[in-house]
């Protein structure tokens, strides 16, 4: 009798990775935002706009959960704001549930 082996998939898709020892590969994409918030922090501060996007349940929560110690590198305070269907659709409910709760880290 044959055993079948199954492997399972060591991504969880319901939640984001928020360790880093536990977040693979995006080498280059963090690099690049790396040197987006270099230049927040430099003095002068150059004005930058860092964008983190991709079809669903890619790892773009991932990934931004991963700049986080980058951010605090260059004592800079992070902020993850999630937007979900509703805001984005709704800018005035965006910025109501944006003033009114945040998560900070």
């Amino acid at each position: 009798m044959d055993k079948q082996i199954k492997i399972t998939s060591p991504y969880d898709w319901q939640f984001a990775v928020t360790k880093p020892e536990l977040f693979a590969g995006r080498k280059t994409e963090l690099s690049q935002i790396e040197d987006e918030i270099a230049r927040l922090a430099a003095e002068p501060p150059i004005a930058t706009c860092i964008a983190i996007i991709g079809e669903r349940k890619v790892g773009k929560s991932s990934l931004l959960y991963q700049t986080i110690p980058i951010c605090r590198n260059y004592k800079i305070l992070p902020a993850i704001i999630k937007i979900d269907d509703n805001m984005a659709s709704d800018p005035w409910h965006y910025g109501m549930k944006y003033f009114v709760r945040y998560q900070m880290y």
